[in-house]
């Protein structure tokens, strides 16, 4: 997980989120950040990060692409 050198440097974040784990996967964040040296919470965010990434790409039409293709009022009667 080298690709976690560049969060080494502290941004700010005011943005909190529990995650409830069981203590298998407790135990399984514990182990991989034993053995890359990672943060714990660092590797939890980039999975989440990657999810939503792959979660918005790989939908047949994306969510991304309804929003665009959804009509101003359309839009403001969800409110």
């Amino acid at each position: 997980m080298s690709q976690f050198v560049s969060y080494q440097s502290k941004q700010p974040r005011d943005n909190r989120r529990n995650v409830n784990l069981n203590e298998s996967e407790k135990m399984l964040f514990d182990a991989m950040s034993q053995i890359t040296g990672t943060p714990i919470a660092i590797i939890i965010r980039e999975f989440a990060l990657r999810h939503a990434i792959r979660l918005i790409m790989d939908t047949e039409q994306s969510i991304l692409d309804r929003a665009m293709n959804t009509g101003a009022l359309e839009h403001l009667q969800r409110g």
